[in-house]
C-alpha cells in the first residue's frame, strides 16, 4: 500500500514539475501576444479571428478564421459568421455579415488580468451587443454576440490580433 502511495505522489510531482516547466517556457511569448492583443483593444483596431463558433447549446463547431470574425477599425465594427455549406447566404460567402457603427464601448480588467471589452453594433438592418473576453497570458479570446432582434446568442473563440496582422475576407455587409 505504501508503494502505491509513493508512486502516486511521485507521479503527481513529476506531472506538476513538467507542467511548470512547460508554462515557464511559454510565458514570455504568450505575454507578448497578450500585450499586443490588449493594445489592439485599447486602440480600437483589432480583429478576433474565430476558429470555433457555438450557439445556445454551447457545442463548439470548427470554422474558418478567415471568414468568421469580429473586427473594429475607426469605430466601424464588423461581425461576420459563415458556414461550410453550399448556400451562399445573404453575404454571398455562406453566412451573414453585420457592419455598423460601434458605440457604448467599455473596457475593464479583472484582478486576474483578464480584459473584458464591450460594444454595441448598429447596422442598417441588424444590431447586436458584443462582449469580448481576452484571457490573461495570451491572445486567445472569446466573444459573445447578443443580437437585439432575437435571443440566439453566438460565441466565437479565436485569436485577437491587431488589424494590420489579420487576414480576413469580408462578405457583403448589412
Amino acid at each position: 500500500m505504501k508503494t502505491i502511495k509513493a508512486w502516486a505522489v511521485l507521479c503527481g510531482l513529476f506531472f506538476l514539475a513538467a507542467s511548470c516547466a512547460t508554462t515557464a517556457a511559454v510565458t514570455e511569448e504568450d505575454m507578448a501576444y497578450f500585450q499586443v492583443a490588449e493594445q489592439a483593444l485599447k486602440e480600437g483596431s483589432f480583429v478576433l479571428e474565430g476558429d470555433e463558433v457555438s450557439f445556445r447549446r454551447r457545442v463548439p463547431i470548427p470554422v474558418s478564421p478567415s471568414t468568421n470574425f469580429i473586427s473594429l477599425e475607426n469605430s466601424l465594427a464588423t461581425v461576420q459568421l459563415t458556414g461550410n455549406g453550399a448556400n451562399p447566404g445573404p453575404n454571398n460567402i455562406g453566412g451573414i455579415t453585420l457592419e455598423g457603427r460601434a458605440s457604448g464601448i467599455t473596457s475593464s480588467k479583472d484582478k486576474r488580468g483578464n480584459v473584458q471589452y464591450e460594444m454595441s453594433v448598429q447596422g442598417s438592418v441588424l444590431s447586436a451587443r458584443v462582449v469580448i473576453e481576452l484571457m490573461y497570458g495570451g491572445n486567445r479570446a472569446e466573444a459573445t454576440v447578443y443580437p437585439n432582434f432575437s435571443g440566439n446568442t453566438m460565441t466565437l473563440d479565436g485569436e485577437l490580433l491587431p488589424t494590420g496582422m489579420s487576414n480576413v475576407f469580408k462578405g457583403r455587409a448589412f
